[in-house]
């Protein structure tokens, strides 16, 4: 299988930050189980990581949400 990597100016452009704003938080996002880079040195991620994480986070939301919408 063809892996597909993601180099850090686009996760940041995606996340609507500049690549320094992006590194700032990196170490918060890490601490929620944002993927580390595969390619520290050059700040490359592996697609697939990060779009585990996003799927995680979304169950997370929508977890919180029926619990925060649940009538006693």
């Amino acid at each position: 299988m063809n892996e597909r990597f993601i180099e850090v100016i686009n996760i940041a452009n995606a996340m609507g930050k500049s690549v320094p704003e992006f590194q700032a938080q990196l170490r918060c996002l890490t601490s929620i189980g944002f993927p580390r880079p595969t390619d520290s040195a050059n700040e490359i991620w592996r697609v697939a990581d990060v779009f585990d994480w996003v799927t995680r986070q979304q169950e997370i939301n929508i977890a919180l949400l029926g619990a925060l919408t649940k009538r006693p």
